[in-house]
């Protein structure tokens, strides 16, 4: 059963909604969404159009066209259209669009503070983005939690 969430506007709501985004062409997107939809939750997908393998699938869902040349305006446009619960990243390149995104919208403020919050509830506290976007950082710190990695 899924939980009562909040959407981005902080609104009660019994359907979760999560955004995929993929700055690639990976074959593991549509498998989340099939897992996903499983679950109960409404998917949307960012990702280079057309072509993408989401696009095969049976059931569709909709697709926002990711934009290497303006990749954040793509993220954001897909955001305050679709209003997802969640941000799921499958790639890393997505993952630093999203920590950008995060910065410039909590430095605009107003009503971008809710992209920004948004971001942090779907990949955690900011103060750790600079730890996960190196894996040296991340190797250090998992090396430092007693997690055996290779040198």
């Amino acid at each position: 059963m899924i939980e009562r969430t909040r959407n981005v506007r902080g609104d009660a709501s019994t359907d979760l909604r999560i955004l995929l985004t993929d700055t690639t062409c990976w074959p593991v997107v549509p498998r989340l969404v099939m897992r996903f939809q499983k679950l109960g939750a409404t998917l949307a997908v960012v990702c280079p159009t057309p072509d993408h393998p989401v696009q095969s699938l049976r059931q569709p869902v909709p697709t926002y066209s990711y934009s290497g040349f303006h990749p954040l305006s793509s993220l954001r446009t897909a955001i305050e259209s679709f209003d997802p619960a969640m941000v799921v990243p499958a790639c890393d390149r997505s993952v630093q669009h999203l920590h950008q995104l995060h910065a410039i919208c909590r430095a605009e403020g107003g009503n971008a503070l809710s992209i920004s919050r948004l971001i942090r509830r779907s990949l955690g506290s900011s103060q750790s983005y600079s730890v996960v976007s190196s894996r040296y950082a991340l190797l250090r710190v998992a090396r430092q939690e007693g997690i055996r990695v290779p040198r």
